[in-house]
């Protein structure tokens, strides 16, 4: 019972909803830690390449990552890709190089809220990490 001013109140009547909350709450942690649950962890990034040019300009294969075809390991590796290449800030296209036959890749990614697509060709000075998520994205599709 609670005691407030010199009168003793009874704690209310706990509803089943209550009593549940209490039985889910968790421990303790550590001042300096924190856990993280899953509705708080990004979504896995959908990522899709296409690419188009060569010597035969018609054949354009498409590949794609969807996230329930991701470990979570395999997540959080596109994760760091995608945070190494800074890939939402970048351009949405790299200037061509001017040579013939190369190829034009055009990789997007989404990833809760945002989408963003960068068109970029061989040889044209695009960042490397770009190289790896095209990469990544030809190595595990669906």
């Amino acid at each position: 019972m609670a005691h407030t001013g010199g009168r003793r109140l009874a704690p209310p009547p706990a509803s089943l909803h209550d009593r549940s909350q209490r039985l889910r709450r968790p421990r303790e942690a550590h001042p300096d830690t924190f856990t993280v649950s899953p509705m708080d962890q990004p979504p896995c990034p959908h990522m899709e390449l296409e690419r188009s040019g060569g010597q035969v300009p018609t054949l354009r294969p498409r590949y794609a990552v969807t996230p329930d075809s991701l470990t979570p390991g395999q997540c959080r590796e596109l994760e760091r890709l995608l945070a190494a290449a800074d890939f939402f800030r970048l351009p949405a296209r790299f200037s061509t190089t001017g040579l013939p036959d190369t190829f034009e890749y055009r990789l997007t990614a989404t990833s809760g809220s945002q989408s963003h697509t960068v068109v970029y060709h061989d040889a044209d000075g695009h960042p490397e990490p770009l190289d790896a998520i095209a990469e990544f994205v030809r190595r595990h599709q669906k």
